[in-house]
């Protein structure tokens, strides 16, 4: 299976303590081991040190965000001219914020077979397979 792993994935696996969190820490868990694969944009790290930031020091933050660099088994979706138009496609047919958009964009032209997300925003966009976190 190949996952596209929404920021909030990240985010919900560090600072959530109850049942969404330990799904985060469950999937991503599975793709350090190697048990699945994971696809995020690049738009995610910029989202998970953002929300890091405001409830931990900047020194930990950083080196979370050097782990989530460095997590085996997850693949970058760079933001190019390719993600950006198909987002565009996807703005003009759901009512998506652009950075949903980007997120929807990447997954669909990753190939991935599920996107993972606490956002039910993206249960709309028929091209991404959809499951809640």
């Amino acid at each position: 299976m190949k996952y596209y792993l929404d920021a909030n994935v990240f985010i919900l696996a560090f600072v959530n303590h109850e049942d969404r969190g330990e799904r985060a820490r469950f999937i991503l868990d599975a793709v350090v081991k190697g048990k699945c694969a994971g696809v995020t944009s690049f738009l995610s790290f910029d989202e998970f040190f953002w929300s890091l930031r405001k409830v931990d020091k900047k020194e930990n933050v950083l080196q979370y965000a050097k782990n989530f660099l460095d997590m085996p088994h997850l693949q970058f979706i760079p933001v190019d001219e390719q993600v950006m138009r198909k987002s565009y496609q996807l703005l003009q047919q759901y009512p998506l914020d652009p950075r949903d958009a980007i997120h929807a964009a990447s997954a669909i032209l990753a190939k991935t077979d599920s996107f993972l997300s606490d956002d039910d925003d993206f249960g709309q966009v028929k091209a991404v397979n959809w499951r809640k976190l």
